[in-house]
């Protein structure tokens, strides 16, 4: 564990040295508070959801401490289901999920495993905020037809897992403009304390692979979950596309820096193949 911190501690302060965007103690630098002064509103009708909105930054000048404000809850929520009733669960919640939507939820992407865990059943969800969560699932509680879903459902899977991810301010979200196709989520748990270490590198590492491969979102976990874990959300035509597309961002000298750089700040990682449902 010392050997890895020693590492990392040299890689932030050779990142500071070469005009990086975090200090080598770890505090935001100006020219990273720059990345998030304004942002935009961006909308789709991709497959993967309609698209949600951005809203501007507020910060305390006098405040050191910069807090980025985001006016958007998202949850992952993993269900893993009894084998024999996989697809008895994937009918049951198309049928219940629009009269979550009715309420006023945003689902943002419905999928079910190809490779991984081939039980688990992945949607992503869009809050408001915490009140309308709660207020929704009370709503719901009384509502009859959501309560026999319930009743039907719960039998059929042996664990449910919901996440609160925030999104990376520098990652906005970009739904696929094609239905279809094949979605890698690739989870990183990360060393404590080495998720704005995470973020500064791959600032840069975005610009390289986002010339091949589509980046559909990031996140990373606020509760509900193990903390100082990233998710990358990406999307490709087919898996034989994955494989080929993979490995172009490596003519680019600076993608081998942003690899080097953070390898070191993984404990360990999974990647899951999904489809949309």
């Amino acid at each position: 564990m010392n050997r890895s911190r020693t590492i990392l501690n040299r890689l932030v302060s050779r990142r500071t040295r070469r005009g990086g965007l975090i200090k080598e103690n770890g505090v935001l630098n100006k020219n990273f508070k720059a990345q998030f002064s304004t942002s935009k509103i961006e909308k789709s009708a991709g497959v993967f959801g309609n698209y949600f909105s951005k809203t501007s930054t507020e910060k305390d000048e006098d405040d050191d401490d910069y807090t980025i404000v985001d006016p958007h809850i998202h949850e992952l929520r993993t269900t893993t289901i009894d084998t024999a009733h996989l697809q008895e669960f994937i009918s049951l919640s198309q049928q219940s999920i629009p009269i979550k939507l009715q309420e006023g939820a945003k689902l943002l992407g419905f999928f079910k495993t190809v490779f991984g865990n081939r039980n688990n059943i992945v949607q992503i969800w869009e809050w408001k905020d915490f009140k309308q969560r709660t207020a929704l699932f009370q709503k719901l509680g009384q509502n009859e037809q959501w309560r026999q879903f319930t009743l039907k459902a719960k039998p059929l899977f042996t664990e449910q897992i919901s996440t609160i991810i925030h999104q990376y301010d520098f990652w906005p979200l970009r739904p696929p403009k094609t239905a279809g196709g094949t979605y890698e989520l690739r989870t990183y748990h990360l060393n404590a304390g080495s998720v704005p270490a995470w973020q500064s590198y791959w600032q840069q590492g975005l610009k390289y692979r986002s010339q091949y491969v589509h980046p559909v979102g990031a996140w990373y976990a606020e509760t509900g979950a193990e903390l100082d874990t990233v998710y990358h959300l990406w999307h490709f035509s087919d898996l034989d596309k994955r494989r080929e597309l993979r490995n172009k961002p490596w003519k680019h000298p600076g993608w081998g820096d942003v690899v080097q750089a953070t390898v070191p700040m993984i404990r360990r990682h999974e990647s899951s193949i999904l489809a949309p449902v």
